[in-house]
């Protein structure tokens, strides 16, 4: 394990993040937890969701080489109590939010986790609420910073099961040849079976790596999961930046090699399309929209993706597949196990206490209705 770090190098500015992008690319490609990690995913969503919020992107080094990325921003919230806020670039916009961490190398997880507790003790001196939000299974950040609010005296509370905090893991095999291990024999007859059927009815499966086709798969998946879910369709209808966000991150995704496009076509176009990320041997499944058409729905094209999908992070060494969510299927067909992402809320100071004790005590008192915290998801 190694010692402690000296402080970090605090990147504030769009010149300095920018130069820093590409070794931060390569560093997380090589010590991330998650594909969401990656700086083609948070870079787009800073320039979609940030808003007025400023970065601080801390950076740790020993002997010249980075040890530790821990992208940061802090905005103003609050109406009539008005409050200076933290979070991880990503936690807030879009409803695939949170899920990145701070970066380290195993050597230095320990000494940039401590570096960053400092920083918030001594670092940045104006902030009331700090949030951590649905971080990848098995991160250890909301502990390690829980000890530090226990230990400086600010409020901390659990937002673990308020948000959503159940992600759907596959643990993969070495091998091709195992992908469907998982599956029964019927299963697996059943999948060859319907994709033979889509296929004699003029339909072909694709896989693309191509950044061009982002705009189009991209709209198929928001005019499908439209098709499905109408009004109570989430990620497109009610956020009008979470489509060109998309866009863009898929193509900064599909242009550096760390996402997949499948998709099912057919004479009628897109039937269904699934995006993937792949970082540091894990893969997510991101979205994907299915058609719900008659001639379509005995032919299981969600299905068909994913097992493609599948196989393809096993090709590039994954060793586990996250299928986030949504949906019992991913239990009771693919056997993935369930896991824990936790989130935290932190308040520091008079005020920043106050938020997270009425924010605790109105989640124990429903009927109470004197604070409302923001609304999560």
């Amino acid at each position: 394990m190694s010692g402690a770090l000296g402080a970090p190098e605090v990147l504030v500015d769009e010149a300095a993040i920018a130069a820093f992008e590409p070794t931060w690319r390569r560093f997380a490609a090589g010590h991330a937890n998650s594909p969401f990690d990656s700086p083609d995913w948070l870079r787009p969503w800073y320039r979609h969701y940030a808003n007025d919020a400023r970065p601080r992107l801390l950076v740790w080094h020993d002997d010249g080489r980075v040890v530790g990325v821990a992208p940061l921003v802090a905005w103003r919230a609050g109406g009539f109590v008005r409050r200076t806020e933290l979070g991880l670039w990503g936690s807030r916009g879009p409803a695939v939010r949170g899920m990145a961490d701070v970066v380290a190398t195993e050597e230095h997880r320990d000494a940039v986790v401590d570096g960053l507790g400092d920083w918030l003790l001594r670092g940045h001196r104006r902030w009331d609420l700090l949030n951590v939000l649905r971080l990848p299974p098995g991160s250890d950040l909301v502990e390690r910073v829980r000890r530090v609010a226990d230990g400086a005296g600010w409020s901390a509370a659990s937002l673990t099961g308020v948000v959503r905090s159940t992600a759907y893991v596959l643990d993969l095999p070495e091998t091709e040849e195992g992908r469907g291990a998982s599956l029964g024999p019927k299963a697996r007859h059943n999948l060859r079976t319907e994709a033979r059927r889509f296929e004699r009815a003029g339909g072909r499966f694709e896989e693309t790596s191509d950044p061009a086709a982002a705009v189009e798969a991209v709209a198929a998946i928001r005019r499908l999961m439209r098709e499905r879910w109408s009004d109570a369709e989430l990620d497109f209808a009610r956020d009008p930046a979470f489509e060109p966000f998309l866009v863009e991150a898929l193509e900064a995704m599909l242009v550096n090699g760390s996402a997949i496009l499948d998709l099912a076509r057919d004479g009628h176009g897109i039937r269904a399309c699934l995006a993937t990320m792949f970082l540091n041997r894990r893969a997510v499944a991101l979205i994907i929209g299915v058609s719900r058409e008659p001639d379509t729905l005995r032919m299981s094209l969600g299905k068909q993706l994913f097992f493609r999908s599948i196989g393809t992070a096993i090709e590039r060494g994954c060793r586990t597949y996250d299928l986030l969510w949504a949906g019992s299927y991913k239990e009771s067909f693919w056997h993935a196990t369930p896991r824990t992402m936790e989130s935290a809320v932190i308040g520091r100071g008079l005020r920043g206490r106050c938020i997270v004790e009425a924010d605790r005590l109105r989640r124990r008192l429903p009927g109470l209705r004197t604070w409302r915290a923001p609304r999560r998801r």
